[in-house]
């Protein structure tokens, strides 16, 4: 099959269509061809000389890298790209994708090897090494991330994984009357479940009696007191809170 014009940089195929194989080329294009003809089925032109390809799961979408430029197409859509992306400062050396096919990889020759979220393509990681990095690639269960580079070192991280938001506690009410309540600030504005946030249950009334003994009135608490004749224990209580003063 013969139909670039210059060194085939890299090749894949894609497991939804095992006859179909695409290659990328120094000559700016990427090519799909179906191997049961031997004929060319599609040309994209990414505008720079092909470094890297992958495939994603499914089969329809192609990502390409050249220069410091990562292209994402849609082979069953005419057009030029989905998706161009301009992270790197330098030519992409290489993609690929983690184990879970959820995340793309791109390693390049600043340095660096960039991770993104294929939902929706936005940078989630970037990583430096010493040298620039010309190879990557996730271990089983993306535990660790390798990458190869100019120097001859293999680098072997832990692979960096996204951290969970920490979870917001909504804000408590403020007391009236509490340090927090007067530290706001006279610009505050008013907030209606404040008023009611510090209200406690009202405070019991005293009896008339207790009221009296509270006054040291102790005769008009027996007064008091025999007045609820119907309960005799108020009436003994009271008599006996009185002994007990030695009133």
């Amino acid at each position: 099959m013969k139909g670039h014009d210059d060194y085939i940089r890299s090749v894949t195929t894609t497991p939804m269509c095992p006859d179909i194989i695409i290659t990328g080329s120094y000559d700016h294009t990427v090519k799909l061809w179906d191997k049961r003809t031997g004929e060319c089925t599609q040309t994209m032109d990414h505008g720079f000389p092909v470094e890297s390809l992958v495939v994603l799961p499914a089969g329809g979408i192609v990502i390409c890298s050249g220069s410091n430029k990562i292209k994402v197409w849609d082979v069953h859509r005419a057009g030029g790209p989905l998706v161009s992306l301009s992270n790197h400062q330098k030519t992409i050396t290489c993609l690929a994708l983690d184990h879970s096919n959820s995340r793309l990889l791109s390693a390049s020759l600043d340095h660096q090897v960039k991770m993104y979220d294929l939902s929706n393509y936005k940078v989630t990681h970037s990583l430096k090494y010493a040298a620039p990095v010309l190879a990557i690639g996730t271990t089983a269960h993306n535990t660790h991330l390798v990458a190869g580079c100019s120097d001859g070192i293999v680098n072997i991280r832990e692979n960096p994984t996204p951290k969970p938001e920490p979870t917001k506690r909504p804000p408590s009410a403020i007391i009236p009357g509490s340090y927090g309540y007067f530290a706001r600030g006279k610009n505050s504005k008013f907030n209606p479940k404040e008023a009611t946030a510090g209200s406690t249950s009202k405070r019991k009334k005293l009896s008339s009696y207790d009221l009296c003994l509270k006054r040291f009135q102790y005769s008009e608490a027996l007064d008091e007191a025999l007045k609820n004749r119907h309960n005799p224990e108020i009436v003994v209580s009271v008599l006996q809170e009185i002994f007990r003063r030695d009133a």
